[in-house]
């Protein structure tokens, strides 16, 4: 099975989009699609401009042709497999949002917190 925890970190109305939500994802396993997968077909809310588990949605086509999938990491952690058990875990990187996800929340960077 394919486990990915979630949390809404904030939800606005725009006038253009509609409803959308930025959403802190943590994948627990590593299956092919998998954030996509459980977004669309578990969540019922696909990510905007994703061309293959968009639901046929327009918002997704115009959001897509204009600005690209809006999926991205802002940081990854691996389990270092020289270090002890209390010492798995490694940041490797920790990146801030890209502008594009600023810009259509029309949120200041210092709206948006991420874990």
């Amino acid at each position: 099975d394919a486990i990915t925890l979630w949390r809404v970190v904030t939800t606005i109305t725009s006038s253009r989009w509609g409803k959308l939500s930025l959403l802190h994802l943590l994948p627990k396993t590593g299956r092919n699609h998998q954030i996509r997968r459980h977004l669309s077909y578990c969540l019922s809310c696909p990510i905007v401009g994703d061309s293959k588990y968009d639901g046929g949605g327009l918002l997704h086509r115009k959001a897509r042709d204009e600005l690209g999938m809006f999926l991205c990491s802002n940081s990854m952690r691996f389990s270092h497999v020289m270090l002890g058990d209390d010492e798995k875990m490694v940041d490797m990187a920790n990146i801030p949002l890209p502008e594009k996800f600023h810009d259509i929340l029309g949120l200041d960077k210092e709206d948006i917190s991420m874990p």
